[in-house]
C-alpha cells in the first residue's frame, strides 16, 4: 500500500470522527473498516461498533471539533499516521497517532490509536 492509498482511506476515517449525522458515520465506516475490524483506543477495545461508540462520545465531549492529519508513513499493509485535534475555534489542542494495518482490499483491517502524545521529560 502507498502512502497516498493509506492517506486515501484514512481521510475517509477521519471524515468519520466529524460533527455528522450517525447514518452517515456508519455509511463511512463500513466503506474503509474491514467487516472484522479490529479497534484498540485508549478507551474503547473491540471492533466498528467500539469506533462508533468512541467517535459519538467525542462529539458529546468536544462538539464541534475535529482531527486533522499532520503526516503518514508506510510500509507494506502497514501505516503510521499522526493527527491533530483542532477545537471549534481552530485552536490545536492535542496531537497522537494512529497505527493502522490495511487488508489485503485495501481497507482497516486493525487500528491502535496512541494519544494524546506526550513531550520528552
Amino acid at each position: 500500500m502507498t502512502s497516498l492509498e493509506a492517506l486515501n482511506v484514512y481521510q475517509s476515517y477521519v471524515e468519520a470522527w466529524k460533527p455528522i449525522p450517525d447514518a452517515q458515520r456508519k455509511s463511512i465506516l463500513s466503506e474503509v473498516f474491514d467487516e472484522n475490524v479490529e479497534y484498540l483506543a485508549p478507551e474503547y477495545v473491540g471492533g466498528a461498533s467500539a469506533a462508533i461508540e468512541d467517535m459519538e462520545r467525542f462529539q458529546k465531549q468536544y462538539p464541534g471539533a475535529h482531527f486533522d492529519i499532520e503526516s503518514v508513513s508506510t510500509h507494506h499493509e502497514v501505516a503510521l499516521f499522526k493527527w491533530v485535534l483542532i477545537l471549534p475555534d481552530g485552536k490545536v489542542t492535542v496531537k497522537g497517532h494512529d497505527c493502522i494495518r490495511f487488508s489485503p482490499a485495501g481497507k482497516i483491517a486493525s487500528l491502535l490509536t496512541f494519544g494524546p502524545a506526550s513531550p520528552k521529560s
